[in-house]
């Protein structure tokens, strides 16, 4: 097994990171991302570029699921290369930018809009050493539950998931610590509930009512092609303005960068500097907005 990261910082120093990151790129003129290094088992040292890559859908920004990754990294300024695939399930193919340049792997985060069951065998061999070599994780933007991740689908076809709440199970909140647990699911959800294969090396985040599987990371054994890698799996849709997809963009995005990358995710609270002291507009803490309001949604 790999050691982890030799540079780890918590999530609440990520902005102090981005801060000190941005302004030496700008002193320093750099054309690329910053640089992270980490040690691991077969090698002395390695660097990793901050930059996400990101295989798009056959149809590019037209699929809900690339566009939605697309916004998201935009919206936080996260550096990201997006390439698309190219035919049709299950014979999908992508001609991958470099990986590495000299001994620095080029991304430290990869995100498959489409299943990855949905591509050619053999397609993505190059990409499966890279993530072994360099430890790095990766995240099935929308999959069935196959057995390539140790899940089968409840409904072979998938159902509905319009106006269900997914709840994340322990492993999920410590991996997203961000969340409190509930995730609604908006109109037009559809997804993949599964049941988890006798034996396989997977652990459930998000689980509907019924116990199945709406996400979690299969960690692929040290004998696998993606050897020691973390692969989470989402058997979910979702665009960019789902509920499902606004309460875990962010945190998919620390996940998928083992929390370490350029950007910010920004919280506004909007405030009438006329408004002050009126009783109606004071804060509740039991329902978190203004009394008015006795639990809004």
């Amino acid at each position: 097994m790999r050691s982890r990261p030799t540079f780890r910082l918590p999530v609440r120093h990520k902005t102090f990171l981005a801060a000190i990151l941005v302004v030496a790129l700008a002193l320093g003129g750099l054309g690329v991302g910053a640089i992270v290094s980490r040690a691991t088992a077969n090698t002395a040292t390695q660097s990793l570029n901050l930059k996400v890559l990101l295989i798009g859908a056959p149809t590019g920004s037209a699929d809900p699921t690339t566009a939605a990754w697309a916004a998201s990294l935009t919206s936080e300024g996260v550096a990201y290369t997006e390439v698309n695939a190219t035919g049709a399930s299950p014979s999908e193919s992508v001609t991958l930018p470099a990986l590495t340049t000299g001994s620095v792997g080029n991304y430290n985060g990869v995100v498959i809009a489409d299943a990855p069951s949905a591509f050619a065998s053999g397609s993505l061999s190059a990409l499966d050493t890279y993530e072994a070599t360099y430890g790095v994780r990766q995240i099935d933007g929308y999959t069935p539950g196959v057995s390539d991740v140790g899940l089968t689908s409840v409904v072979s076809g998938g159902a509905s998931l319009t106006g269900t709440t997914g709840t994340l199970q322990a492993a999920g909140l410590a991996a997203l610590p961000a969340l409190k647990g509930p995730v609604p699911f908006s109109t037009g959800a559809f997804g993949y509930a599964s049941t988890v294969n006798s034996g396989a090396p997977f652990t459930p985040w998000l689980e509907d009512s019924a116990g199945h599987v709406l996400a979690g990371v299969y960690q692929h054994p040290s004998t696998d092609p993606q050897a020691n890698v973390s692969e989470l799996a989402l058997t979910f849709n979702y665009n960019v303005s789902q509920l499902q997809w606004e309460i875990l963009a962010p945190s998919l995005i620390n996940w998928v960068t083992q929390d370490t990358h350029l950007g910010l995710y920004r919280n506004y609270f909007g405030q009438d500097i006329d408004d002050n002291f009126i009783a109606d507009n004071e804060w509740s803490t039991q329902y978190q907005c203004t009394p008015g309001g006795t639990n809004p949604p």
